[in-house]
């Protein structure tokens, strides 16, 4: 019982010390006039489709990616 308690106590810190991001640093739009964009052609394959456990090269997205508001 004192051991179930202890693990209590101990889980309540790193709980607390954990954080998630913060919502403040997105938008969110409910517009329903987004567009599609055409991936007929002009799209990279980076894995084929038979490859396993193998990794892809370093390939530009073609976007700037934010993360925590930083690009």
């Amino acid at each position: 019982m004192k051991k179930l308690f202890i693990s209590l106590i101990v889980s309540v810190f790193f709980i607390n010390g954990i954080h998630a991001q913060s919502i403040s640093n997105y938008i969110f739009h409910t517009s329903q006039l987004a567009v599609l964009e055409d991936m007929s052609g002009g799209t990279t394959l980076l894995i084929g489709p038979s490859s396993q456990n193998v990794s892809s090269g370093v390939t530009d997205i073609g976007f700037v990616f934010n993360f925590m508001g930083v690009p």
